[in-house]
C-alpha cells in the first residue's frame, strides 16, 4: 500500500506572525505596570516560539520528505560548464582590477 506523502501545513506557521502582532497590540492597550508589560511581552515571545517549536516537531517528517524530494542530484554537462567558467573568469578579472591597479 502506497502512503500519500504529507506536506507541512505552512499556513499554521505563517499565522504565528499575525498572532504575535495581535497579542503585542492587545498587551499595549492593557493597563499594566511597566513590569507587567515586560512580563506580558516575555510570555508572548515564549508562547510564539513554543508554538513554532511544536509545529516543527509535528511536521518533522513532512519537512524531511519535502527536503528529500527537492534534493535530486543534478548532472553537470559540458554545455552547462561553459557559462559557469565564463562567469568565473569575469569575476576573477573584476576582482583582479581592484588588487592590481
Amino acid at each position: 500500500m502506497q502512503r500519500k506523502r504529507q506536506h507541512p501545513s505552512y499556513w499554521l506557521l505563517y499565522l504565528s506572525l499575525p498572532v504575535m502582532i495581535g497579542l503585542f497590540l492587545l498587551q499595549m492597550r492593557l493597563s499594566l505596570s511597566d513590569t507587567g508589560h515586560q512580563l506580558a511581552q516575555v510570555m508572548i515571545v515564549l508562547v510564539v516560539y513554543g508554538s513554532i517549536w511544536l509545529w516543527l516537531n509535528a511536521n518533522r517528517g513532512a519537512i524531511i520528505w519535502e527536503d528529500l524530494e527537492g534534493s535530486k542530484p543534478k548532472t553537470i554537462t559540458a554545455a552547462s560548464r561553459g557559462p559557469i567558467l565564463r562567469r568565473m573568469a569575469r569575476w576573477a578579472s573584476a576582482i583582479a582590477v581592484f588588487f592590481f591597479r
